[in-house]
Formats: C-alpha cells, structure tokens, sequence
C-alpha cells in the first residue's frame, strides 16, 4: 500500500514538472517575440491650397520608391502608419496640381510625425490655336 501511495506520489510530481517546463517554454517564447517586435512609427498631416487655405480632399500621398500611399480624407487629411523606423521621402500629387516631394523625413519607433504640406495649382501652358 505504501509503494503503491509512493509511486502515485512520484507520477504527480513528475507530471507536474512536466507542465512547469511546458508553461516555461511558453513564457519564454512570448518573451523572445516581443523582444524581435520593431515598433513601428507613422508620418500624418493635412493637405493644403496654397491659394485658398483649404484641404485637399483626395490627394494622393505616398512614400517614394514604395507602394505605400493613402489618399487624404474628407478634411484633407492622411495617416501613413507601419512604418519602420528611418528617414523618407514623401510625394504628394493631385489633378491640376504640382506634384510636391518632401524630404528627409523622420520617423521614430512608437511616434507619429507630423507633416502638413502646401501644395499649389500647375500653371498649364495651352497650344496655340488658329481659328480660320
């Protein structure tokens, strides 16, 4: 009766072990991603006429030399988020406007930076026409 309480004693023990190691493992692999996450960082502004003072709804605002872009909201306004923290390049164009890149830009982990941008009408040249 003894061995026998004895051996249920040990196989309780030894399950228990077992679990402690499997919820350490766990612990630990939670841990190590967490310390791989990168934060990431985000550039967010409005869009502005240069003639009138109001927002741009619709311009299209992006990173250069990526396909990451947004177009700006009803208010003119746009977030680009998930970005790895560095320095861009950021391009905004619109019809009937000139395309405008700012540079230098730079976005660090766990922040927004703030970029309002004034953008102004292309001056367009029309061909001459000859009426007969």
């Amino acid at each position: 009766m003894v061995i026998l309480l004895v051996k249920q004693i040990h196989h309780k023990v030894k399950a228990q072990n077992y679990l402690k190691g499997i919820l350490t493992v766990c612990v630990m692999l939670l841990l190590a991603n967490n310390l791989f996450a990168q934060a990431t960082g985000a550039i967010t502004g409005k869009i502005i006429d240069k003639k009138t003072g109001e927002t741009i709804i619709g311009a299209a605002v992006k990173i250069a030399g990526t396909t990451k872009g947004i177009a700006t909201d009803v208010d003119g306004r746009y977030a680009l988020s998930g970005l790895t923290p560095g320095t861009y390049i950021l391009e905004i164009s619109y019809i009937g406007y000139s395309t405008k890149r700012i540079t230098d830009i730079e976005v660090k982990a766990a922040a927004a930076t703030p970029v309002d941008v004034v953008i102004e009408e292309a001056g367009q040249n029309l061909a001459t026409v000859i009426i007969t």
